[in-house]
């Protein structure tokens, strides 16, 4: 797999901000079990980031309600919009993070070899 493949793979979706809590924790737990690769050091920081995510999740929550506060003045949702955007983009990143181990490990042979032979070509 290339990095154009890992880029295009299929991701985890995105749950809908009507759904229960409940369904957003199940939603959640599924891309933590995605992630997960048998290697205990990167388990742990695949939850250190599981853990980012959801703080990010309840931040963009917060401000979520900033927008939809009925009279909020012009510039906090203004401000508000600004980190909305900010937090969206926090989450995605951390959520591409949270993948790489995984597929760092399941593609380091065939990348190895790779290089192996970029290098014997080289030489």
């Amino acid at each position: 797999m290339n990095i154009d493949e890992f880029r295009q793979r299929e991701r985890p979706s995105v749950v809908p901000r009507g759904t229960t809590p409940e369904l957003r924790a199940i939603a959640q737990d599924v891309v933590r079990m995605s992630a997960l690769t048998g290697n205990e050091s990167f388990d742990w920081y695949n939850r250190f980031l599981e853990a980012a995510i959801k703080a990010a999740r309840r931040h963009l929550d917060q401000q979520t309600g900033v927008l939809q506060a009925p009279f909020s003045p012009d510039e906090a949702v203004r401000l508000a919009r600004i980190k909305c955007i900010m937090i969206e983009a926090r989450i995605e990143a951390l959520t591409e993070v949270l993948m790489l181990p995984k597929f760092l490990l399941e593609n380091s042979a065939k990348a190895r070899a790779q290089i192996d032979g970029m290098e014997r070509d080289a030489a």
